[in-house]
């Protein structure tokens, strides 16, 4: 499919409508004082849609700001004042990209079968992280912050990975910084947020950039990404691309891993999962 996009103004109230639905789908909660919020972004920032055949299938939002800003943030709330984007500094020289959703997005789910001799310890760590996450003991709380570099190193992350990955002609997102309680609600993500730099736009990609329909990608997050560098190559002052992220799939592939070792059952374990669950039942072996 072709995607086309384009900003989003205030006066589309069906589009932020569909933007909200996209808030909901993505984080599994409405946005409080959605309306208000979602033109606040618009009048201090920017809200990108993603449309093909005249429907919007995504939207990313980011504004203006420094990267030193960024850097000093104590977490999502701070940097985005709650998601208005009041603490835009329309001269700084980043693009911060704080949310970005589609159509079709979904939070991992998972429901855990334990069998009737599973491991205590085990079993209750991962019902903690699916019912009461921000309530877990001290050790399982210890363990969340030990095992979150395993977890972002393994790749396994669908948000971390599609920041890193290459989009056509630009390289794939670095990450910068992990901000632990970046985001004390964001209960999938366990709290944290991840900080992520897109390398420096070199003039070959400018010139690639700015290129009248050089691209049609076919995946959203792709197109919409691609299109915010565009908008950099406009704004002189812009330095840098940054997408303020959170490890989405934290919570749900940590209770599938302890969920594993209650039952003692590796025929559970996905491929894709192996390299985090070995790496993380080292780091617990050492721990015991």
């Amino acid at each position: 499919m072709d995607i086309l996009c384009r900003l989003i103004s205030s006066h589309e109230k069906p589009y932020i409508n569909s933007i909200l639905d996209m808030h909901k789908k993505a984080w599994g909660v409405s946005l409080k004082n959605g309306e208000y919020i979602i033109n606040s972004r618009i009048n201090n920032g920017y809200i990108l849609g993603a449309f093909t055949d005249g429907e919007l299938i995504g939207n990313i939002t980011f504004f203006q700001t420094t990267f030193k800003n960024i850097e000093n943030s104590s977490g999502w709330d701070e940097i985005t004042s709650n998601g208005t984007f009041d603490t835009a500094i329309h001269d700084g020289d980043t693009l911060c990209c704080p949310a970005i959703s589609s159509k079709n997005g979904s939070p991992l789910k998972f429901t855990p079968s334990f069998f009737s001799d599973a491991i205590p310890y085990y079993k209750k760590w991962a019902i903690q992280l699916l019912e009461k996450p921000f309530e877990a003991d001290n050790e399982l709380k210890k363990l969340i912050e030990k095992l979150l570099p395993a977890y972002i190193e393994s790749d396994l992350d669908p948000v971390i990975r599609f920041h890193k990955e290459d989009k056509f002609i630009i390289p794939g997102a670095k990450i910068k910084q992990i901000v632990p309680n970046g985001a004390p609600y964001d209960e999938d993500a366990l709290g944290y947020n991840i900080i992520m730099e897109y390398p420096e736009l070199t003039d070959e990609i400018k010139k690639r950039l700015n290129r009248p329909c050089m691209f049609c990608p076919s995946r959203i997050g792709e197109a919409l990404i691609l299109n915010v560098a565009f908008i950099a190559t406009t704004k002189k002052e812009v330095k840098h691309i940054i997408a303020y992220s959170r490890p989405a799939g934290y919570r749900y592939y940590l209770a599938r891993f302890f969920t594993m070792l209650a039952n003692q059952n590796n025929d559970f374990i996905k491929e894709e999962e192996e390299i985090f669950f070995n790496k993380a039942y080292k780091i617990l072996e050492n721990n015991i």
